[in-house]
């Protein structure tokens, strides 16, 4: 009995060893991933003659976007993900506009929400209807106007 015991606190330690690796891997991905996000809208706003240094923003505990910057009264705000969907669509524009109200102030002027996803499942038209800027990997599968 103690042999299966100690048998057992064996096997459940090389799991937590391995979930920690697991959980530092993946952590390492997603801020490689928000870190890709933020070059490439950067660059597209070059492209379009708007210099706006990005970065991510925690407002609180429940509201933190992995790309926010502001400049000359444009706002840029929204996620990184690897997969996004018609779902998180709906669910950054519901945060943005959440947030817009808690803080006023960080959302002054013209407030523009973008998604940038290493893949899209869905129709993009939803973005576009929704007036979310919506980038996969280093292409606009729907354009944003700009002033």
């Amino acid at each position: 009995m103690k042999s299966d015991v100690s048998a057992l606190k064996a096997s459940v330690s090389r799991i937590d060893r391995r979930l920690s690796r697991v959980e530092r891997i993946l952590e390492n991905i997603t801020i490689s991933i928000e870190e890709e996000a933020r070059i490439v809208v950067e660059g597209f706003l070059r492209e379009k003659g708007l210099e706006i240094s990005l970065g991510s923003i925690v407002l609180d505990k429940r509201y933190e976007f992995d790309i926010y910057g502001s400049h000359n009264g444009i706002v840029i705000v929204g996620e990184a993900e690897t997969r996004a969907s018609e779902k998180l669509i709906d669910r950054l524009v519901k945060r943005v506009e959440r947030a817009r109200k808690k803080w006023p102030e960080k959302f002054t002027g013209n407030v523009i929400m973008v998604l940038y996803c290493l893949k899209y499942i869905g129709d993009p038209k939803k973005a576009e209807e929704k007036g979310v800027w919506l980038i996969e990997s280093t292409r606009e599968l729907v354009k944003r106007p700009f002033l």
